[in-house]
């Protein structure tokens, strides 16, 4: 029985090594992403909405300032916290510092709020889709 129960738990280790936290991070610009575009001026609204993987509702807001075509301010006004609110905390104030330093909507996710981490993404991603002008191949 017990070495049944230790089986069980080794596969089921085992699972979540290889599944982990998968995240969809496609259509996130990275630095050299929203060095091809430009952005117009302004306060933009985002948001993300996500079930995953059967973790509750993550509904995330994000308000996004461009100045000068590049961003300038990004404030996370709601996320929807759970019991580890401590490191969703932590996400909210690292995150957005480090997107506006690295002129990036991608960065590093906080270890233990990746799946909040990636939402901040998402939310000022949208965001940033709002403000997109035009790819900078071509404009004069």
């Amino acid at each position: 029985m017990i070495r049944m129960l230790k089986t069980q738990i080794v596969l089921l280790a085992a699972l979540f090594c290889c599944v982990g936290c998968s995240v969809d991070t496609e259509g996130l610009m990275m630095a050299e992403d929203l060095a091809k575009v430009k952005l117009k001026d302004g306060v933009y609204k985002g948001e993300y909405i996500n079930r995953p993987m059967g973790l509750p509702f993550i509904e995330t807001r994000s308000v996004v300032t461009i100045q000068e075509g590049k961003l300038q301010d990004i404030e996370m006004p709601s996320i929807a916290l759970g019991k580890y609110k401590l490191k969703y905390r932590y996400a909210l104030k690292k995150l957005p510092k480090e997107m506006v330093q690295q002129q990036s909507v991608v960065v590093d996710a906080v270890t233990g709020a990746t799946y909040s981490s990636f939402a901040m993404m998402k939310a000022v991603q949208d965001a940033v889709n709002k403000a997109v002008v035009a790819k900078q191949t071509g404009l004069q």
